[in-house]
């Protein structure tokens, strides 16, 4: 019951990431294609800004893990002799 409200608040969403310059919708020159969308300047920016924080979280400050560069835990695993 409550899909309207939702689709209603996801459509302002959408239109303040495109005003904003967020995303794009794929060639929307010629019409759009619907479910496909570019990333704009700050969409892009804001992607490469969630992955590193990623990667630090899940590989940087975990004790058990010291990412794929690590020697001694790849000798570890057995990968590296």
């Amino acid at each position: 019951m409550s899909e309207p409200k939702e689709n209603v608040l996801m459509e302002k969403i959408v239109s303040l990431c495109k005003r904003r310059g967020f995303v794009f919708q794929s060639s929307e020159i010629y019409g759009g294609i619907n479910g496909f969308w570019d990333y704009g300047p700050l969409g892009a920016e804001l992607k490469r800004n969630v992955k590193e924080l990623w990667w630090n979280t899940m590989t940087r400050q975990r004790e058990d893990h010291h990412g794929p560069s690590d020697l001694e835990g790849q000798r570890a695993c057995g990968h590296v002799q």
